[in-house]
């Protein structure tokens, strides 16, 4: 009895939240209203939607009509491990760590160091994390990242140039 209580409680949560290959209409669900748009370097970077939770800050990147990059800042250390965390805010299960000597982890965070101690590398089914701990002031900051937004980036910067 207990089970069948528990076990819907815990697919409810892991559904509950938004993430990586959702339109941000499905984040504004989550999160509710934008509180920053940011259009730092349009020739380099999409527009960006910050959204604030309780607990954490959450920036959402969309290429180039769905989420593609998540970053979420906590001020605070969360009491949620890692990979719930990584679950939570990118709606994808089952997150393993790999070393920062993986080959993705130099394609997919290019400007990061491999011997940063604070630097930490997690893949799920088709999503790449960074997490960082204690930097910019903040206790952790989650960098995940679907396997298309490189690409949909690259796309993006080339339309941009060609003044599309």
């Amino acid at each position: 009895m207990r089970a069948s209580i528990i076990f819907p409680f815990l697919a409810a949560m892991s559904t509950a939240f938004a993430g990586l290959d959702e339109p941000l209409d499905a984040l504004k669900k989550t999160y509710g209203e934008i509180v920053e748009t940011s259009t730092y370097r349009p020739d380099l970077f999409a527009t960006s939607y910050k959204f604030k939770s309780d607990d954490a800050t959450i920036e959402a990147t969309v290429l180039p009509d769905v989420v593609t990059q998540i970053d979420v800042f906590f001020a605070e250390e969360p009491s949620a491990t890692v990979e719930l965390l990584l679950e939570r805010y990118s709606g994808r299960g089952n997150w393993t760590i790999r070393p920062l000597t993986d080959p993705d982890f130099a394609r997919q965070y290019p400007f990061f160091s491999t011997k940063d101690s604070r630097n930490k590398f997690f893949v799920a089914a088709g999503a790449f994390a960074l997490v960082q701990r204690d930097v910019a002031g903040q206790k952790i900051v989650l960098r995940m990242q679907s396997a298309t937004y490189l690409h949909s980036l690259e796309a993006y910067r080339r339309e941009k140039k060609e003044g599309k």
